[in-house]
């Protein structure tokens, strides 16, 4: 799906502490890429949605990671208090300040959308969780 470039690839990967692996393909030119799947999500159900960013989530390189997190920031509107809780998982798995940051994100705009939900976030995002203190101190404060 995404065509990156090998040099951006190996320059990704050092800056990243080799801790991913890269397609090679930049901001800019990864959006760009991504458009269509991004913009075809909003027309399929959340169970699909959910299933193409477990899936994104689960490729080796990098970019698709950031893609999976596109994935859900554009389907935020969508998002119940149920169905965001399934991306919870995410914000440990494969975490690095990069994704965890993103993941705040979506879940710091949902909770703007929903006040009412702001303690249920909160409490997902307990001291078991390495990067959730972090999530939940800056969704949530």
């Amino acid at each position: 799906m995404l065509m990156g470039n090998s040099d951006n690839a190996v320059t990704m990967a050092t800056y990243m502490k080799h801790h991913f692996s890269f397609v090679g393909v930049k901001t800019p030119e990864r959006k760009a890429q991504s458009k269509a799947l991004l913009k075809a999500s909003l027309t399929v159900p959340l169970p699909e949605v959910l299933s193409q960013i477990d899936g994104l989530w689960q490729r080796e390189e990098r970019e698709y990671q950031y893609v999976a997190i596109d994935m859900a920031l554009i389907n935020l509107r969508r998002w119940s208090l149920e169905s965001l809780e399934q991306l919870v998982p995410y914000v440990n798995d494969k975490a690095w300040w990069d994704s965890v940051d993103a993941w705040r994100k979506l879940f710091q705009e949902y909770v703007k959308r929903h006040p009412e939900d702001r303690e249920t976030v909160f409490e997902w995002f307990t001291a078991k969780m390495i990067f959730g203190c972090v999530v939940s101190a800056l969704t949530c404060s």
